[in-house]
C-alpha cells in the first residue's frame, strides 16, 4: 500500500472520529486510526525511516490495549 494512503486513511478517520455523534462510532474511528498508525509505523520501520518512532506513540500512548490486541489480525502489508 502507499504511504500517502495510510497518511490519509489516518487522517480521514481521525476527522471521522471527531465528529462522531456518539462514544461508540467514535471509539470505532479510533480504532482504525490507531491500526493505520501502525501500518504507517510498520512501513516506515522496514525502509528504517527514524520516523516510526512517532507513529508507535500515536497507539501506544493510550491506556487501552493496542487495536491489534483486542480486534482480529489484519493483512499486513509487504
Amino acid at each position: 500500500m502507499d504511504l500517502n494512503q495510510l497518511y490519509f486513511d489516518h487522517q480521514i478517520s481521525l476527522m471521522r472520529a471527531d465528529h462522531a455523534r456518539n462514544n461508540c462510532v467514535r471509539n470505532v474511528h479510533l480504532d482504525t486510526a490507531a491500526i493505520s498508525a501502525q501500518h504507517i509505523e510498520l512501513y516506515q520501520r522496514a525502509r528504517n525511516a527514524p520516523a516510526h518512532l512517532g507513529w508507535e506513540i500515536c497507539y501506544r500512548s493510550s491506556d487501552q490495549p493496542r487495536p491489534s490486541e483486542r480486534m482480529p489480525r489484519i493483512k499486513t502489508m509487504q
